[in-house]
């Protein structure tokens, strides 16, 4: 069972520390909303609606990362809420006065911010479908701050004609692994745009790395918990959404935990995806305007059809029954077993998720932090 909860994410104002750029660490409420139960989500996808917080600056003064490149130091961000069922401040990243981290590691990060080194990108772990850092960084090489930011600022002028301006960066820190070993999480923010670049850098034996790159969009949400979870989701419109769940673990390795992706498909005065997408005769389902379908995958291996509901025309469930001799749903699972996607249930589901969980190191303990 998912929860609905709140992610404070960190905002703040740019200072000089000793020659470095170091932001001074606020609080900003973002709602980021996480489905109970994958019926709420199939259900919800008519009419979820997204909301993004305002991301309202003043200017009081610029300063220089590379050319081309300017950081604005900011004023409080204004934070908007929601009501929501559970506030949990725990699942956050943290500020830097809330950590404990040492020495070597503080020195590397406040030095990448600063443009002073290096963090190699990999392309493993790169979800970075709003900014497409794999379009123009090169796997296992290095980059700098500026380097990165630059980049994307090009690539969108040459791809896009886009006519980027870098606003500001935001650093907090977590703990992939429990370990004690603090990560830095670095949102990139351009102008006119509320949808930040995610990176997780880690100090590995006294160099960089980046374990992880994810984006925000119109459609799409990622959330970056203290333990190194890392949790996606991406949109399709009302057809189609995807749950996307990942473990940076305690060396800053990325590792898949598994997909969720809920599909609709429509027949009759909708459209007649439900008929196309299973290749059946429309009489097989006379009477059913839509089929939901929730397919849990592990890593690219097999595909499991966990859960499925058949509407009728009026938008009501139809009953697990016969209906005139037949009953639609023996067709559903006769045609989705037949697809290659075996029919499971929700606790074979949680079996098979809790027993991948494992396997990736994210153990009972890491898990329920």
């Amino acid at each position: 069972m998912k929860k609905i909860y709140i992610i404070y994410e960190r905002a703040g104002r740019i200072e000089d520390v000793k020659g470095g750029i170091y932001l001074e660490n606020k609080l900003l409420v973002r709602k980021q909303l996480l489905f109970t139960t994958i019926i709420a989500t199939l259900v919800l996808c008519a009419c979820a609606k997204e909301k993004t917080v305002s991301d309202d600056v003043s200017t009081e003064e610029n300063r220089t990362v590379s050319d081309g490149v300017s950081i604005e130091e900011n004023s409080d961000l204004a934070a908007s809420q929601e009501e929501t069922d559970v506030i949990d401040h725990t699942k956050s990243p943290k500020s830097r006065e809330e950590v404990n981290i040492d020495a070597e590691s503080a020195a590397l990060y406040d030095k990448f911010l600063a443009d002073e080194v290096k963090t190699t990108f990999y392309k493993k772990g790169d979800n970075s479908d709003y900014f497409f850092l794999s379009a123009f960084l090169k796997d296992g090489e290095n980059y700098t701050l500026s380097e990165i930011i630059d980049g994307e600022i090009s690539y969108r002028r040459d791809k896009y004609q886009e006519n980027l301006k870098f606003d500001v960066f935001k650093d907090s820190y977590i703990d992939c692994g429990l370990d004690g070993d603090i990560e830095m999480v670095v949102e990139i923010y351009f102008e006119e745009s509320h949808f930040p670049l995610y990176m997780i850098i880690k100090n590995v034996a006294g160099s960089l790395k980046v374990c992880f790159a994810g984006s925000n969009s119109g459609r799409q949400y990622t959330d970056i918990d203290y333990n190194g979870v890392v949790s996606e989701y991406l949109s399709f419109g009302c057809e189609s959404n995807i749950e996307n769940y990942a473990y940076i673990d305690a060396k800053g390795d990325y590792n898949s935990w598994y997909e969720n992706d809920n599909e609709r498909f429509f027949g009759g005065d909708e459209g007649d995806t439900l008929y196309d997408c299973f290749n059946v005769d429309s009489n097989i389902f006379r009477g059913v305007e839509e089929l939901r379908v929730s397919f849990i995958r592990f890593d690219n291996e097999q595909e499991y059809a966990q859960f499925f509901l058949l509407d009728d025309y009026d938008g009501e469930e139809i009953d697990d029954v016969p209906i005139n001799g037949v009953n639609p749903y023996d067709e559903a699972r006769k045609i989705l077993t037949e697809k290659g996607y075996p029919i499971i249930s929700s606790e074979e589901a949680t079996a098979l998720i809790d027993n991948r969980r494992r396997e990736i190191g994210l153990t009972d303990e890491i898990y329920s932090y």
